[in-house]
Order: C-alpha cells, then sequence, then structure tokens
C-alpha cells in the first residue's frame, strides 16, 4: 500500500475560502523534495456538492499538460481528511504582489502575464488529452489576479479551477446555471443565465488586464450604456497613468474593450488576444523579463511570507492534521457511514504489500460489502499513471495495478475510467490488457445506454 506520509509542513499559504494550501516534504524523503497540499476546507465537507467538485478540480487538471498550468496528482484521502497534491508553488499570487505595492505591476509584465494566461487558456480550451480525440473545453470561469501565479523562477501559473466547467462530459456536478465567479470579473451575459463558453474567460482576462495597469478594478454594469461608460473612464485613467504607453494607446484599448465587450459575439478568441498583445511587446520594445521582475519584487515577498514559522499561520488548525503520523490511516470507530466502514476494512487488506496474493478473498469483501467504493484503490491507479515528477508517490508493483483494474470493474467511476484509459498505454502488457477491458465494459455500457434514450 502506498504510505501517505507522515509530512513535514514547510509552509502555510494563504490558499483562499476553499481550502487551505501548505508545502510539505515527506519525513521519509532523504532528497528533502516538496509538494503542494491543498487541504479542503473542514467546515465545507458537509456540502453535498462540495467533495465532488474538488475531484471535478483534481481530474480536470489531471489532464492538463502545460507549463503555466498548475500540475495536478489527483484527490487524496488522508485520515478523514481530503487534499489536492499538486507541484510545490512557491511564489506569490499577483493579488499579492498588487496589495504588497499598492500598485499593478510594469506595462511590459501586465502585458506578458495577459498573453501567457491566454495560451494557457487556449490550450484548456481546444487542447485534446484522454477525452477521445474532442478538444477538453475546460472554461475556469474564475480569472483574476488572485489565481495568477508568479513563481520564484519567473513562470506564470494557472491556479484555482474550482469552479471550472468542462465539455468532455464527466464531472460529477454541474454549475452552468449557477452565478460563480468573482465580482467585478464576471461577464454581464452570466447574470442572464446563460450558458458559460470560453468568452467569459476573455472577458475576466481583460478586466485583470485593465486592472494591472490602471490598479482600478471596474465595477459591473449590467446595462450596454452603462458598460461603455465604465470602460471608457477607465481607459482615460489609463492614459494617465500609464505614459509610456502612448505610442500603442489605441491598439491596446481596442483589445481591451474587445476583449471585455458588453456582447460576448464581439470578444476576440484567446489566440487572437496572443496575437495582438505580441505585436504590442514588438512595437514597445519591451526588455524585462518576467524572470528579472521575479528576482526583484516577487521572490523577496514570498520569502517575507515565509519567514513566520507554519504554526503561526491562521490556517495552521487546518492542516495540522498532516504532521501527525498516528492520524494518517486511523478513522474513528463508532462511524456508522456504510461506505467508511466498507472502505476502512478493504484498505486494512490493501496494507499488505502482497495483497494480490489474496485476491479472491478481497473479491469476496467486495461482495458481501455492496458500499464500497473505489476510493481505496484510487491511490494505487493514481501512483500507476504518475508522470516522472511525481517522485513522492512510488510506482506501486504490477500485480496490484492489475488487480486493482480486476476489483473497480463493477464500480466504474469517472475517475477510474480516468485513470483506466491513461493506463492502456502503461509498459507492461497485463496491465494494458486489465485497462482495457475496464474501459471496453464502459464503453459498451455507454453505448447501451445511448441506445436507451
Amino acid at each position: 500500500m502506498i504510505q501517505t506520509g507522515p509530512f513535514e509542513i514547510t509552509s502555510v499559504r494563504s490558499g483562499g475560502p476553499y481550502g487551505a494550501l501548505c508545502v510539505v516534504r515527506r519525513v521519509d524523503d532523504p532528497l528533502g523534495r516538496e509538494v503542494s497540499m491543498k487541504v479542503l476546507r473542514n467546515t465545507l465537507m458537509q456540502q453535498a456538492t462540495f467533495l465532488t467538485r474538488a475531484r471535478d478540480e483534481a481530474r480536470m487538471l489531471g489532464r492538463l499538460n502545460h507549463p503555466n498550468i498548475v500540475r495536478v496528482e489527483g484527490l487524496m484521502p488522508v485520515g478523514r481528511r481530503h487534499v489536492i497534491v499538486l507541484e510545490a508553488l512557491n511564489g506569490v499570487t499577483l493579488r499579492q504582489l498588487m496589495s504588497a505595492f499598492n500598485t499593478g505591476p510594469p506595462a511590459s509584465i501586465a502585458l506578458h502575464i495577459t498573453r501567457v494566461a491566454a495560451r494557457a487558456m487556449d490550450y484548456a480550451y481546444n487542447g485534446i488529452a484522454n477525452t477521445g480525440g474532442r478538444p477538453l473545453g475546460i472554461v475556469h470561469r474564475d480569472l483574476r489576479p488572485g489565481n495568477l501565479f508568479i513563481s520564484v523562477h519567473g513562470v506564470l501559473k494557472l491556479v484555482d479551477f474550482g469552479l471550472a466547467r468542462a465539455d468532455y462530459g464527466d464531472r460529477e456536478t454541474s454549475t452552468v446555471s449557477t452565478i460563480l465567479g468573482s465580482d467585478g470579473y464576471i461577464a454581464p451575459e452570466r447574470f442572464a443565465n446563460e450558458p458559460d463558453d470560453a468568452s467569459v474567460d476573455v472577458y475576466a482576462l481583460g478586466v485583470t488586464l485593465l486592472e494591472m495597469l490602471t490598479n482600478e478594478l471596474p465595477t459591473l454594469a449590467l446595462l450596454a450604456d452603462g458598460h461603455k461608460y465604465i470602460f471608457s473612464q477607465h481607459l482615460e485613467m489609463l492614459r494617465e497613468r500609464r505614459p509610456e504607453l502612448e505610442p500603442v494607446f489605441g491598439p491596446l484599448s481596442e483589445l481591451i474593450l474587445s476583449m471585455c465587450a458588453y456582447d460576448r459575439k464581439d470578444r476576440p478568441t484567446m489566440q487572437e488576444v496572443q496575437e495582438r498583445i505580441q505585436d504590442l511587446e514588438v512595437q514597445c520594445g519591451f526588455e524585462q523579463t518576467l524572470l528579472e521582475y521575479a528576482n526583484e519584487v516577487a521572490t523577496p515577498l514570498f520569502e517575507a511570507l515565509c519567514s513566520k514559522p507554519p504554526r503561526e499561520h491562521p490556517d495552521w488548525p487546518e492542516v495540522s492534521f498532516l504532521e501527525d503520523a498516528a492520524g494518517m490511516d486511523s478513522l474513528d470507530d463508532d462511524d456508522d457511514d456504510p461506505s467508511e466502514r466498507a472502505n476502512r476494512l478493504i484498505a486494512k487488506k490493501l496494507r499488505k504489500t502482497n495483497w494480490p496474493d489474496n485476491f479472491r478473498e478481497i473479491r469476496e469483501i467486495l461482495g458481501l460489502e455492496p458500499a464500497w467504493t473505489p476510493e481505496p484503490f484510487l491511490p494505487i491507479l493514481s501512483a500507476a499513471v504518475r508522470p516522472w515528477w511525481q517522485f513522492w508517490s512510488p510506482a506501486p508493483p504490477i500485480a496490484q495495478i492489475v488487480a486493482s483494474l480486476k476489483l473497480v470493474r463493477r464500480r466504474r467511476t469517472p475517475e477510474v475510467v480516468d485513470y483506466a484509459r491513461a493506463l492502456l498505454s502503461h509498459r507492461d502488457q497485463h496491465v494494458q490488457r486489465a485497462a482495457k477491458k475496464l474501459v471496453d465494459l464502459h464503453d459498451e455500457a455507454e453505448d447501451a445506454r445511448a441506445k436507451g434514450d
């Protein structure tokens, strides 16, 4: 069984309303390598859709492989809590920078950030990854300075896809008709319950660009005339506060107005945004790089924020359990939830590395405990498909992977099917065959359901 802890918490970051963010290292890793963990807030775990939304976020980001989108391993149970495991995030958000210095970044950096974010979201919407040849169709729906992360190495990362929507069809939660996002960055049509598409991210990114350049967030106007007036006022503010942009003020204003157009049909695509900003950067002849900006501003701020001991951070109570070795596998004995009771029994069996030798015994347990879920097997499948950089989760033995695939065939959740599809290209032919069997069963069931409808 893959060990999940205990961990040493090296720092606690501001993670937002949905989860506390911390950076940890495994205490038994001699190299001291780190990952980040987003601990889902205990108070929200009582909401029926919160955990499924977290699964959606982890599954969605697990499909993405882009240098400017945070890398995510998945959702991992730790004791009675759940955490989203992602790459170590060492740096600060754009919001933290703007708040600390009470101003936006230099114009060159603002344009660079916007262009790179547009490139990443173009990939998230139009990229193809384990979706049967169809584009991912991921709409972030919460682009804003707080979700644009600048690492100490000068790399921009898009983070927090918890409110995202995707077109690949296996999300557990549906949020199309719900107004989600952050005030000021929400496109006007979303208040009319119109379906979301990539244009809502273009709008939010345009607002973010204007905010970076003016250090003022435009107020939302639900009527077209008010919307036009507000943005014209902010463009005048832009002319006054950024005289260095005067040579490109015309095309820059046109870009911002088009990105923040009241009618979504008038907004450019993310690809067009990239091309237009690149032209502006060439005309301006900007030389400062994001790495230079990070070295000058982001890194010192990051070091200052991390100077306090983790235990002094307000979110320490939310994450402190990660350092409790005794709490890694323990659950309350008086828990009456049938699924947790069944999964606890299965997990106990899986702790032995040679558990596939008792395959029939575990299969019988599954037959006697109908409330079981695939959750005890997910760490094994997750580690089996891990990329090379996920050092903290060692690859399980082939026998464990094959046995897990066979046992979860009767519980083909979207997450299980995702892992099986990824394992179709595994180096071992036994894993390939077991994964293909599971995927074939899933596809046959989907075809039968479609014919029935």
